[in-house]
């Protein structure tokens, strides 16, 4: 039973972690591709 809890704990923070480095990673290069092209 804790052993399930800890698993699903885990889990949850690893897709976490990736949700957030995807969302780091492909945010800002957009907003600075679109000021880039906004200063031409």
């Amino acid at each position: 039973m804790i052993t399930n809890i800890l698993v699903g704990i885990i889990i949850l923070h690893l897709i976490a972690g990736f949700g957030f480095i995807l969302w780091k990673l492909n945010g800002p290069a957009k907003d600075d591709d679109d000021d880039d092209e906004s200063d031409l």
